[in-house]
């Protein structure tokens, strides 16, 4: 496992489960949700090895009413007065404000996991909802800060990594991130963001913020307009 032979405070870990997707006031069918829930919470404890995590996600959460699914908040808080989880929150890649905004709101969550990067076509109102996450004393953390790495759907152009992460945590409202690593150069390169998180002249310069909005690249922002004409 993940954690064999490590002291279990040596490390945060952090789980993510998603909710079931079907829709129903049924009381049979809100247990069963709970369930499946609850089944897939022990396997990501019993891969990890450990008896509790320290941060569980209702995950990919696309609207405030899901967010505040009272089957999962009661869920979610049971978790937590057992011990198996300390603290409990969503993660979401869509809808970010609305999520975000219903999160604080739901007075349960302790934090908000939100896809946030310079190229998001509506930047400013997620911008205004981490705020006011912030300011309702959530813990904020920022995902998708790499804005798809890569300028070009050929991947030959790009994007500044470590310019696009400084960017992310200059936000005073993002409290810490999770950029991705497959290498210890990429580990580096991570850690060293901390060491100054201003932005030179240069990496002002690579991060193109006045023409990000037009340009292509890999970076989705995952609105789903694009499956009317998907073939697959």
């Amino acid at each position: 496992t993940v954690m064999k032979d490590r002291p279990r405070d040596s490390v945060f870990l952090a789980t993510k489960v998603p909710p079931v997707l079907k829709q129903s006031r049924d009381s049979s069918t809100q247990k069963t949700k709970g369930t499946s829930f609850l089944q897939k919470f022990e396997v990501s404890l019993k891969r990890l090895g450990v008896r509790y995590v320290d941060l569980l996600y209702l995950h990919n959460i696309k609207s405030g009413e899901a967010a505040l699914s009272e089957t999962y908040l009661e869920l979610l808080k049971k978790l937590k007065k057992e011990g198996k989880t300390r603290f409990i929150g969503t993660s979401t890649h869509v809808k970010e404000p609305e999520v975000i905004r219903a999160t604080a709101d739901s007075k349960v969550y302790d934090v908000i996991l939100t896809a946030y990067n310079f190229r998001q076509p509506h930047l400013k109102e997620v911008e205004k909802a981490i705020a006011y996450a912030a300011k309702a004393g959530l813990g904020v953390i920022a995902m998708k800060t790499q804005a798809g790495v890569y300028w070009d759907r050929e991947r030959q152009n790009p994007i500044n990594m470590k310019a696009a992460l400084k960017w992310a945590l200059k936000n005073e409202n993002i409290h810490t991130s999770i950029p991705g690593f497959t290498t210890f150069d990429q580990l580096k390169l991570d850690m060293s963001v901390m060491e100054d998180l201003a932005l030179t002249h240069q990496e002002k310069a690579d991060l193109k913020m006045d023409k990000s909005l037009a340009m292509s690249g890999l970076y989705c922002a995952q609105c789903q307009k694009c499956l009317g004409q998907c073939t697959e």
